[in-house]
């Protein structure tokens, strides 16, 4: 199993600190700059952070389609806190401290002051349904300030859960309190946590017909509540507290000798479980536990603990050092510790450092609301949006995107295909500008330069030709104005396609590279294979909306549509948010998600249909003209 270690530079702490930071309020540790970046774009009314708890990066992939609502809207992975469970990770969430500080680090802690183990949200001792105090003994020696309080001091925020002062009843009446709070348009943050599939998966397994069942009624629900958010200005923010992995349970107290060393219960975890061990036992339980155990968990002691910061970094909390016991034991295999036969047992458990327990989702939805003034930029790709089925452009079509050139919007084409291409499908004048190769050029029609460009490095263009060439039936290497053909040769008369037997042929820089695999079923496998070993390049997988055919198109770094669209705006002063961009294929999902207004064809695949703001009707109906005129109203737009 695959181990991931904590990093506090990249986990759940950090997604708080950004919000603490989009807020006006100095965060206490370092922030995620993913999100920081999306933030600071766009001047949300709401924020919204919704939690699933136990929804694991790994399982979600696993569970759910990769067109699915959840997963085509994910950013990235991060990792949750130590130990990946809902006690530290949520306080993380709700604090923006590391259970190191906030002290707050598992289901059961020990609490040396009244010499009990005790079930913290609960407040009871283990095991048991016996309350330890009239009033929460956790909120008296692990007392925190919430996020919520310190926003409600500049702004507005609150927080819905199924339990406390007003709970809501289910995940329907959940949506439907988050959607009546973003109708108000002051600056708003809403915490909102859900305790599936957590529940589920602790009783059912993380593979289960039932888990995966529930699983889509998430993504479904998910959906839901974000196309009801449509029309407001409000940034979802989508995580989990932690993963799952189906678990077997070690009973303690049928290893007499490693049991009678105890001092008593164990506690935090049973995935990170803390040992409190007799005076002078200390070699014999170590000797003890390594000869029984040492396959499925890593033995720390607790000056290790301490040394390796698994816990966090930051304030230590002054009762830390005494609930993490002599010892600390944590899963790295799939078992977890039993005190005796009347501990709870479960099918899936977490708090282990594997990468199913400790990887979760960063999934983002923006729903900005604007007026029909503010849009300055008018882009569009073109098989499959403005060209018809026939590879031409109509004239209608053509026509009125003319005036509204004239009425001084910016006219941008944004296309696979190179210059020489574009040039034999389309009249340039209706454009302002071409951004051709999928992002690598950005042409200016009126001066016919290149104002922006990149290439693949040619010896890595050469490596990675080595590494997948027996896997394909053709390879693409495309610059700014030919496509050279590799391998399976087209004998084309066309002037910008040339058959070659060697890369070494090429003479100009190489743009991007398409890779037609044999076995279109590989497609992700090689995928991920380029975005692992290759860090100096783009990968990504293309699909049109035509055609069910997948291939791999290779960019130089950090360039697509998406970024060079935004390079355009920043020489023109015009904002992601001022643009609207219509598409159809896989390499406008980014676009379509990062514009202000994205809008897929009819004939879109459902993945960018659903990333889309709107959709309009097909490419052969002329979908672009109709729709601009529905939004822009063009008999009552003055020159810009």
């Amino acid at each position: 199993m695959k181990i991931i270690y904590p990093d506090y530079e990249n986990c759940l702490t950090n997604l708080t600190n950004s919000i603490l930071k989009y807020f006006d309020i100095t965060p206490y540790h370092t922030t995620l700059k993913k999100l920081d970046k999306i933030l600071e774009e766009d001047n949300y009314d709401n924020v919204v952070l919704l939690i699933y708890d136990g929804m694991g990066s790994n399982i979600l992939n696993r569970n759910l389609d990769e067109k699915s609502f959840l997963r085509t809207n994910k950013l990235t992975d991060i990792k949750a806190v130590f130990p990946p469970t809902t006690t530290a990770s949520t306080t993380s969430l709700l604090s923006g401290l590391n259970p190191l500080e906030h002290g707050w680090l598992g289901w059961n802690l020990y609490f040396k002051e009244i010499d009990e183990t005790v079930t913290m949200f609960l407040n009871t001792k283990k095991d048991t349904d016996i309350l330890v105090s009239k009033n929460s003994i956790a909120n008296k020696y692990y007392h925190y300030k919430s996020i919520i309080d310190l926003i409600n001091e500049k702004y507005k925020a609150y927080k819905l859960v199924p339990f406390d002062n007003n709970p809501y009843s289910d995940l329907e009446d959940l949506n439907n309190r988050i959607i009546n709070l973003c109708k108000d348009k002051d600056k708003k943050f809403i915490y909102a946590y859900y305790d599936e599939p957590d529940h589920t998966t602790h009783i059912e397994g993380t593979d289960s017909d039932i888990t995966i069942k529930l699983y889509e009624e998430l993504d479904k629900s998910t959906k839901e509540l974000c196309d009801n958010l449509k029309d407001t200005n409000t940034l979802v923010i989508v995580t989990a507290d932690h993963g799952h992995i189906n678990s077997i349970p070690i009973t303690l107290s049928d290893y007499k000798d490693v049991f009678n060393l105890l001092k008593h219960d164990i506690s935090i975890e049973g995935r990170a479980c803390a040992f409190f061990i007799k005076e002078g036992k200390k070699q014999e339980f170590e000797q003890l536990f390594n000869q029984y155990f040492k396959d499925d968990f890593i033995l720390y002691t607790k000056e290790e603990v301490i040394k390796n910061k698994l816990f966090g970094i930051g304030y230590e909390n002054k009762f830390f050092k005494d609930s993490i016991g002599d010892y600390l034991a944590v899963a790295i295999s799939n078992k977890y510790f039993r005190y005796n036969e009347n501990s709870v047992k479960l099918v899936s458990m977490h708090a282990g450092l594997t990468e199913d327990e400790m990887l979760v989702p960063l999934i983002i939805n923006k729903n900005r609301r604007f007026n029909n003034m503010n849009y300055k930029l008018i882009a569009m790709d073109f098989d499959g949006t403005l060209l018809r089925d026939d590879k031409t452009i109509s004239e209608n079509t053509k026509n009125i995107l003319k005036l509204y050139k004239d009425l001084g919007y910016l006219i941008v084409g944004v296309t696979a295909r190179t210059l020489k291409s574009a040039k034999d499908v389309i009249p340039l004048d209706i454009f302002n500008y071409l951004i051709i190769n999928n992002g690598v050029s950005i042409y200016n029609v009126d001066s016919n330069e290149m104002i922006y460009q990149g290439n693949i490095d040619k010896d890595t263009a050469k490596t990675i030709t080595e590494e997948i060439e027996s896997l394909c039936e053709q390879i693409d290497y495309v610059t700014d104005n030919m496509y050279y053909i590799y391998i399976n040769k087209k004998n084309s008369n066309l002037d910008f396609i040339r058959d070659i037997s060697s890369i070494e042929e090429i003479g100009e820089p190489v743009a991007r590279m398409n890779a037609f695999l044999k076995d279109i079923d590989k497609v992700k496998d090689y995928y991920e294979l380029i975005s692992t070993k290759y860090n100096n390049v783009n990968c990504f997988i293309m699909q049109d909306s035509d055609s069910i055919n997948k291939w791999l198109v290779i960019n130089p770094k950090g360039v697509n549509k998406a970024n060079t669209l935004k390079e355009l705006g920043k020489m023109e002063n015009i904002s992601l948010d001022e643009m609207i961009f219509f598409g159809d294929g896989l390499n406008d999902l980014e676009v379509m998600a990062e514009v202000g207004l994205g809008v897929a064809m009819g004939n879109a695949l459902e993945e960018i249909k659903d990333k889309s703001k709107e959709v309009t009707e097909s490419n052969n109906e002329d979908g672009i003209v109709k729709f601009l005129d529905r939004k822009l109203n063009r008999q009552k737009v003055k020159k810009l």
